[in-house]
Formats: C-alpha cells, structure tokens, sequence
C-alpha cells in the first residue's frame, strides 16, 4: 500500500502534481534474488480540456522488484497499463483522448524502519507512455482528416508504502 504524488506531463504543458493510491504485492523468488510483483493504483491526471480538473484513472502494473533482504536499496522494472474512469475527456476536431494507454516503468525505493516483518520504503517510479494517450490530428488539403501526432504521457511519482512480509 502506497500514498504518494505524481508529476504528469503530456509534452505540451508543464507537469501538474496530482495524488496517487496504490496497492502492492509481491512474491520473493529467491533463486533469482528479485520480487515478482503487481501494483494496482488510483491517480488523477490532468486534463487540459478540463481546465484545473483531473481526469480518474485506474493503473495496474507488473514489475520486478530486485533484492531482498534489510537495508537495501531495490531497482524496479515494469509494464502496466492505464484505463479511464468515468467519461473520457472531451475530444475535438483536433485531438482524441484514448480510454486505455500503456507505459513502461522505471523505479527506485529504499527501505528503511525494518521491525520484525514490517519495513517502509521510499520510492521514485518513472512512468514513460509506450502507446498514445492523445491522439492529434490535422486536416489535408482535401478536407481528410490525418493523423499528425501521438502525444505519450510521462509521470514521476514520489512515494511512501509501508511493507509487511510473511
């Protein structure tokens, strides 16, 4: 379980800082000295056509976790994907918000305050968009609507969880 704060850009606007809620699980496999793990969150993306307003979206992520062990700093890697809640934001002419995106993950944690089966770690997590979150278009001389961008969304998220092990 993990309670942290994002920083999302869409490469057009500066980032915008918006809460993050995650539930973690992971299994040692200790023959590879890493954790298998699963992470399902809940976060708030900005969304410019909502001006100030955020957009809900669910994340699930499947990631490696290496080392074991007190005292140890770990290097996370990822896949995961990202879907919509609610109604999509409000598409144009010119852009379309897709309901699903893929990301590749990237992140840090330490661990520190290890007693008995509990630890809490410290973590960064660098989200990078693998499939477009926007859509761009423009029109062609002959009045056809044509692709001309995919915008990709990046978010680095700073994050507190708590540990328990069995």
């Amino acid at each position: 379980m993990g309670l942290g704060f994002s920083a999302y850009s869409d490469g057009r606007d500066a980032a915008k800082l918006r809460p993050t809620a995650a539930l973690t699980g992971a299994y040692n496999v200790p023959f590879i000295n890493c954790w298998l793990g699963a992470s399902g969150a809940f976060e708030f993306r900005p969304d410019a056509s909502l001006g100030d307003f955020s957009a809900p979206y669910a994340a699930a992520t499947i990631f490696l976790r290496t080392g074991h062990g007190p005292n140890r700093a770990h290097l996370l890697l990822g896949l995961g994907r990202n879907w919509a809640l609610g109604d999509n934001p409000a598409d144009t002419d010119f852009a379309e918000y897709t309901r699903q995106d893929s990301f590749i993950m990237l992140g840090f944690e330490s661990d520190y305050t290890h007693r008995l089966r509990h630890s809490n770690a410290l973590g960064v997590y660098f989200n990078y968009g693998i499939t477009p979150a926007i859509r761009g278009y423009r029109f062609s001389p002959g009045g056809g609507r044509i692709t001309s961008d995919n915008t990709r969304h990046l978010a680095l998220t700073i994050s507190l969880s708590p540990y328990w092990f069995r």
